[in-house]
């Protein structure tokens, strides 16, 4: 993989783990969804399913996987890296914000951040 796609594929994983402090909201708005479609759908409210669309529904599996792939990358990080995950992907704030909050330089942000990101790339299937 060349270094610009890389680069690029770090900034996707990026921005996909500044929803993290989304997830659970974005969970619970799908459900209500869910809830809404089968109260209009006459038939199948009606008729009591096995299963529940809840509990079957592609979007919510995908955000459910996203979030045990999340936590279970936070899980190995060693405290450093866990301050760098929670002031840029629970907090959001900027990598320059973070350089200050942790008097380190921006190659050595870079470096770290990179890390991070590769692994999770790794725990994606990505790399």
């Amino acid at each position: 993989m060349s270094n610009k796609t890389r680069n690029a594929m770090r900034v996707a994983l990026d921005a996909e783990l500044m929803e993290y402090q989304n997830i659970d909201r974005k969970i619970a708005i799908r459900r209500t969804e869910l809830s809404i479609k089968n109260i209009f759908d006459l038939d199948n409210y009606m008729v009591e399913k096995v299963g529940s669309d809840k509990d079957s529904d592609l979007v919510i599996y995908n955000l459910e996987i996203r979030k045990q792939t999340i936590a279970r990358l936070f899980m190995s990080f060693d405290n450093e890296e866990h301050e760098i995950a929670y002031n840029r992907w629970v907090k959001g704030r900027t990598w320059a914000e973070i350089e200050k909050i942790m008097f380190m330089s921006e190659p050595t942000l870079r470096r770290r951040k990179n890390k991070i990101l590769d692994r999770y790339a790794k725990l994606k299937g990505l790399l």
